[in-house]
């Protein structure tokens, strides 16, 4: 990804750092189509989703999160445009579902034919229709004898650049999404709050937080410091939990996971081999993820009783 426009003095071109997820915003000046040696210089250490250039390319506009920033690149100055946006739930209709057997989790079997009644999305009466006080505008569904069952959540996802309604073709109505470029998956998570069309409900992580040893192309971690700060930034934009990856060294993991919980955040960790398995749940990860090879092989210390993920993939 590449942006460039042609100013009145000069050439510029921003350009996002070269692992695609870490997303730093980079200025250098072009002269015949070549970088000046020592014009480069870095704008942003986060963010850079989205950027464009002013009309006489003499500034940069991006956006970092939830904030969106004028960058003045002659004088090297900045100020964040002040954006205020509200996103309401879609209201849904009341809709009455009639001749339905519903799976009773308490007895592993199917009820005779019933009706459930649904308001704003949720189930709020099931029974007779003569007991339900029911609206003027509700809409009825004959289900003629058919089954209805709660929705599957697909535990372990990773949504990257596509999304369909493949999930809900198999019965998947949530998703937990377990590292994908936190823009995107924030903003379908915001469409699947805010629209009337059926969508599954998305849990996510966003970037996930690896060592600067990676060959990937995750968040690099390289210091405590940074850990914490990239924490606060993904807790500050509506992460559900903290995904991480092998590489992180032992203080930069401390500090991921120290930094999580104290912000009410749980820690999922990609814990493959199983040095870093072990590692990870002394460390006080809360799920660990890819490790069913492992199960039987791992003692767990007295006090730490992580989720263990069978993930076979």
């Amino acid at each position: 990804m590449l942006g460039m426009l042609t100013g009145r003095q000069f050439r510029t071109t921003a350009l996002p750092s070269l692992s695609a997820t870490i997303r730093k915003v980079w200025f250098g000046i072009l002269e015949d189509g070549v970088l000046v040696p020592g014009s480069i210089r870095r704008l942003t250490t986060t963010g850079g989703d989205q950027f464009a250039f002013s009309g006489d390319g003499q500034s940069l506009i991006y956006s970092v999160g939830n904030h969106v920033w004028y960058h003045n690149l002659k004088e090297n100055t900045r100020s964040e445009i002040p954006i205020e946006l509200e996103l309401r739930s879609a209201a849904r209709e009341a809709l009455l579902i009639e001749n339905v057997r519903l799976l009773d989790l308490a007895t592993g079997s199917f009820t005779p034919p019933t009706s459930a009644y649904l308001e704003n999305g949720y189930i709020r009466s099931i029974g007779v229709t003569s007991a339900f006080e029911l609206p003027d505008d509700l809409r009825r569904l004959d289900a003629q004898g058919r089954f209805a069952v709660p929705g599957l959540f697909d535990m372990h996802s990773h949504i990257q650049r596509s999304f369909s309604n493949i999930w809900l073709a198999y019965g998947i109505t949530s998703i937990r999404d377990v590292g994908a470029p936190l823009g995107w998956v924030a903003a379908l998570a915001d469409r699947s709050d805010a629209q009337v069309t059926a969508l599954p409900r998305i849990f996510f992580s966003g970037d996930i937080l690896h060592g600067v040893s990676s060959t990937r192309d995750p968040i690099m971690i390289s210091t405590a410091d940074e850990a914490r700060r990239y924490v606060k930034q993904w807790k500050n934009r509506s992460v559900h939990f903290i995904k991480t990856h092998p590489g992180l060294t032992w203080d930069t993991q401390l500090a991921i996971i120290d930094e999580a919980h104290s912000l009410g955040l749980q820690v999922v960790e990609h814990a493959t081999p199983l040095a870093y398995l072990h590692r990870s749940v002394t460390a006080g990860a809360d799920f660990v993820e890819h490790n069913s090879p492992f199960r039987q092989r791992l003692q767990l210390p007295q006090s730490k009783n992580p989720t263990i993920g069978w993930t076979t993939s």
